[in-house]
């Protein structure tokens, strides 16, 4: 009687030890406890169950490739012809629909660095002081998305871009982008 109860909390342990290191992400480590289980008990329906859905959830999943090869093919055309920003856009929302299609991800590494690039070049580089180019009360009429508003209330005609963006506390991405339209839009200009 003895016997079986050290047994059976050596089991128990071992099968909680299992699942912490499953949880830290060392499922090796995590199959051997739930091995030593079954040398235990060879019966033991926790350890199998445990071990049956670690391993499916370990096996690297295959992107669904029909819709990641959509998704690819229609970015790279995006790009072909020059919609930078509707390519990152069909990417980030592909990404959210197959996550861990990690070839979506390169792609939307790929597009954020170039359009940093881009945003910066016609931005004329980040020493400018952005300043309002038209008065308040036609921004306000203007009706301009949260982020822009939020940016252009930032802008003071003495802060740089630079400072402006880690003001913002914007993704730098957009908050270049953002402030590109606004100098589009004759919104904003920038002195040297």
């Amino acid at each position: 009687m003895w016997k079986k109860k050290s047994s059976k909390a050596k089991i128990e342990a071992l099968l909680r030890e299992g699942l912490d290191h499953y949880g830290m992400g060392e499922p090796s480590k995590a199959f051997e406890c739930w091995t030593r289980v079954l040398e235990l008990d060879p019966k033991n329906e926790d350890a199998r169950d445990y071990m049956r859905s670690a391993d499916r959830r370990s096996r690297t999943r295959p992107p669904k490739s029909a819709a990641v090869q959509e998704f690819v093919a229609e970015g790279r055309r995006l790009v072909a012809d020059g919609e930078l920003e509707q390519a990152l856009e069909l990417f980030q929302n592909a990404a959210v629909a197959e996550p861990g299609a990690r070839e979506l991800q390169g792609y939307i590494d790929l597009l954020r660095s170039r359009l940093h690039r881009e945003y910066r070049e016609a931005l004329g580089g980040l020493r400018g002081v952005p300043t309002l180019a038209v008065d308040a009360d036609r921004i306000r009429d203007l009706e301009l998305p949260q982020h822009a508003g939020f940016v252009v209330s930032l802008i003071d005609g003495t802060t740089s871009m630079t400072e402006l963006v880690s003001l913002s506390g914007l993704d730098p991405v957009e908050a270049f982008r953002t402030l590109r339209e606004l100098i589009a839009q004759e919104i904003v200009s920038v002195s040297a």
